[in-house]
């Protein structure tokens, strides 16, 4: 691999913190929601790649798909959602998760090279979920959720919004994800460069795929290296 990019785009969950078995602790943690957090992984898997083009338009379709998955009406589903679950997510990745070691230095590293960085995580609430994990939320000034950009990935409008807010061309830029489905397929949706990150529940092989699929060391090593 040579180096031939300008901007990096980091996924969050999966990334910058190892999310193995996440669904599995959210719904032991809050067994009475089990419905509701099924509801919502499976209403996001329906949803992937769909632009809505703006955040009011895809959380109403959210809304309403979940509403009608669980016997709640929208404006409880909306609550239930802003109130509930996404601080369920936040107490839980608290408990259970750390962020990569490195994460700070990394992202100071890539700074001092001139290269530009990028957040970008399919749920919102990303400061307060990278502080849960460990991680100083002021490493990085941009911070994205796609679901707030109206799309999520692999559509490649978050993708584009980013680049253009960073000042670059997404060909000079390489996204780095642990899903192919989503932070890859997204990349190349938008002619972005892409390295997928070996975590402990990734299905590919490196003779399997066309695209790097590196340990989070070899990552950092890769990144840093003169």
């Amino acid at each position: 691999m040579s180096k031939k990019f300008e901007a990096v785009i980091f996924d969050f969950d999966g990334t910058l913190y190892d999310n193995y078995k996440i669904g599995k602790h959210l719904v032991l943690s809050h067994i009475f929601h089990i419905l509701k957090i099924s509801a919502d992984r499976k209403i996001r898997k329906q949803l992937k790649g769909i632009n809505f083009d703006n955040k009011d338009a895809f959380f109403t379709e959210y809304y309403k798909q979940l509403a009608n998955a669980t016997g709640m009406s929208d404006a409880k589903a909306k609550k239930w959602y802003e109130t509930k679950y996404m601080p369920f997510m936040i107490s839980t990745l608290k408990k259970h998760y750390k962020c990569q070691p490195g994460v700070s230095e990394l992202f100071d590293g890539l700074k001092k090279a001139g290269i530009k960085t990028a957040i970008l995580s399919d749920y919102n609430l990303v400061p307060q979920r990278m502080e849960a994990v460990g991680i100083d939320s002021s490493i990085c000034s941009n911070l994205y959720s796609s679901v707030e950009l109206g799309a999520l990935k692999p559509a490649k409008e978050p993708f584009l919004k980013v680049a253009n807010d960073l000042g670059v061309l997404p060909e000079k830029i390489l996204v780095i994800g642990d899903r192919n489905d989503t932070d890859g397929q997204g990349a190349r949706n938008c002619g972005m460069q892409f390295i997928q990150l070996q975590i402990q529940g990734t299905k590919e092989k490196a003779e399997d795929v066309e695209h790097p699929l590196l340990s989070w060391n070899e990552l950092c090593d890769y990144l840093l290296k003169d």
